[in-house]
């Protein structure tokens, strides 16, 4: 299922995230998945969908709430916005 497996031929994609993150994923499936464009969803046996929606969604949440975050604590007496 995964696109990625640690092996000789594939030490680019470990390389570019050690060069990019500063270290090497563990659980390095959900970085795959980042990658499959949801136009390229796998399947699963059970006929499950993969691809990187679920982490999109995710990860603009976490970035919401980093950026409300942030301007709460810069901001904390100005009013919201209209």
């Amino acid at each position: 299922m995964f696109l990625f497996h640690r092996h000789k031929g594939n030490e680019e994609f470990y390389s570019f995230f050690k060069n990019i993150l500063g270290f090497t994923p563990r659980r390095t499936e959900i970085y795959q998945v980042a990658f499959i464009h949801k136009s390229k969803s796998l399947e699963t046996l059970k006929g499950r969908r993969i691809n990187n929606e679920r982490l999109e969604y995710l990860g603009d949440a976490v970035l919401s709430a980093i950026v409300a975050d942030f301007l709460y604590k810069k901001y904390p007496y100005e009013g919201e916005a209209s």
